[in-house]
């Protein structure tokens, strides 16, 4: 999992990175703080381990969760 920061002026985010599952977990303030987005990496750009996660459905929403979770960011609303 890797945390990045960016600012660029007008656009502010924290981004927390599965490079795993490909998942990445963001939120910008300056757009709405109330607010959690979610990316997915394209599945055949995944490492094996991931590309054999995402092969089985019933752990979709268990991923996310977990992505969810782990960004420390669970009183946010996520935005697929």
């Amino acid at each position: 999992m890797r945390l990045v920061a960016e600012e660029n002026g007008m656009f502010i985010a924290t981004t927390i990175i599965d490079e795993v599952t490909g998942i990445s977990v963001y939120r910008s303030p300056s757009v709405d703080d109330k607010k959690l987005y979610l990316y997915f990496d394209p599945v055949d750009t995944l490492p094996l381990e991931g590309q054999k996660l995402w092969e089985d459905q019933s752990l979709h929403q268990d991923l996310i969760d977990n992505a969810v979770k782990n960004s420390g960011y669970q009183s946010l609303e996520p935005v697929i």
